[in-house]
């Protein structure tokens, strides 16, 4: 059986040289669940989400994934997935080879069930072939979410995932959301009220300075 996923966060805190973000922040989140990281801009929530996928390393307290032994920044790629404002894809690379570029690094093959999402995209099949620095910003933020998730990583982490959607755009994204949580922990970090009715689990940061 395949041990259940953990991410633990125990006395957590980071700082930039002399600015704190957040400090003490304790939380458990298991496989099959996800966790609102809320907060005023600059609150932190973008960095929280960085410690909680190794991309950057706590000043203080820990975080960590269980167990331990199965993930490593050499196989990170398979293990975790990841949405943020500022990541973006190959521009020069189309929306369709771009999400089999990230197929390829992880040894899939397109599967039923990402046709099925990519059908729900919205797009035709000439938008498909466009060069991904073409699309507007919204559909860029649509390949993207596709992209982070496409191989049902253990590790969803999730900033800000709607922006720049509009409510098809938003709709679609929440339809896909259960299905990719069922063996998945999922962090997503925003401040938009509309989106705190995906879990019932929330961190607020602005409680933890």
């Amino acid at each position: 059986m395949t041990p259940t996923v953990k991410l633990s966060a125990e006395n957590l805190g980071h700082r930039f040289g002399s600015q704190r973000l957040f400090k003490t922040v304790t939380f458990q989140v298991l496989e099959g669940t996800s966790l609102i990281v809320r907060g005023k801009n600059g609150s932190g929530k973008s960095t929280l989400l960085r410690l909680a996928g190794d991309l950057l390393h706590p000043t203080e307290g820990s975080i960590h994934l269980e167990p331990l032994d199965q993930y490593t920044k050499i196989n990170r790629h398979r293990w975790m997935g990841y949405l943020a404002p500022a990541l973006n894809l190959y521009g020069e690379l189309s929306g369709r080879e771009n999400l089999k570029l990230a197929l390829d690094a992880r040894g899939l093959a397109e599967s039923d069930e990402l046709l099925f999402w990519m059908e729900g995209v919205g797009f035709t099949q000439k938008d498909w072939n466009k060069s991904f620095k073409s699309y507007s910003s919204g559909m860029k933020q649509r390949i993207k979410f596709l992209a982070s998730c496409l191989h049902h990583p253990r590790l969803l982490l999730l900033d800000e995932p709607f922006s720049n959607l509009d409510r098809q755009g938003k709709n679609w994204v929440r339809s896909i959301l259960p299905a990719v949580q069922e063996k998945s922990i999922i962090l997503i970090a925003s401040n938009e009220e509309e989106d705190f009715d995906l879990s019932p689990d929330h961190i607020n940061l602005d409680e933890f300075k």
